[in-house]
């Protein structure tokens, strides 16, 4: 079995899907993974770890939601904050070393505006795992006012290499472009 430091992280792997108990947003989180092995070499062990939990809060109740009055950026902070939290009590439950908690816990705090290179990794695969497992969802549960301006944040945030993987999706290009594949 893998490990880093000390940890199991084939179990940290299975415990952190274990908790997620939406199937959307587990096919989310793992497929965020596969995107950083299409953007990166070899990414990390911690990276691969927080992009699998980047968005676990919204498998553990109580559910962050954002505030009426709230702007969609603090929303994104505090659900980043709670997920950090949550992988980090899981990584201490498994025993990690605290260097590589904190990694992942600092990962999966900075995803949604990136940082160092593997914030900026992971902040892309999230974002392009977005537009291809999540949009077409998101755009049948809201208006076509809210799909845009989730669309227009996501798609912004974006390194250009982000961006031309996001421009080649049939997803992208079915909602957001109107064309059809």
């Amino acid at each position: 079995m893998d490990t880093i430091n000390g940890g199991n992280f084939d179990l940290a792997v299975k415990t952190v899907l274990e908790k997620q108990s939406d199937i959307a947003e587990r096919i989310h989180s793992e497929n965020t993974r596969d995107w950083l092995f299409k953007l990166a070499d070899v990414p990390s062990d911690e990276v691969q770890l927080a992009a699998l939990a980047h968005d676990i809060d919204r498998s553990i109740a109580p559910r962050i939601l954002q505030g009426e009055k709230e702007s969609y950026d603090d929303y994104k902070v505090r659900h980043s904050e709670r997920s950090s939290q949550l992988v980090g009590q899981i990584l201490h439950d498994l025993k990690f070393e605290e260097k590589i908690v904190l990694r992942v816990m600092e990962l999966v705090k900075f995803h949604e505006v990136g940082g160092d290179e593997e914030m900026n990794l992971l902040q892309d695969a999230d974002s392009i795992s977005y537009f291809d497992v999540n949009l077409e969802g998101y755009a049948a549960r809201n208006t076509k006012e809210k799909t845009a301006a989730k669309v227009k944040w996501m798609y912004e945030r974006c390194s250009p290499r982000a961006r031309t993987q996001i421009n080649g999706l049939k997803t992208y290009q079915k909602i957001v472009l109107g064309k059809e594949t």
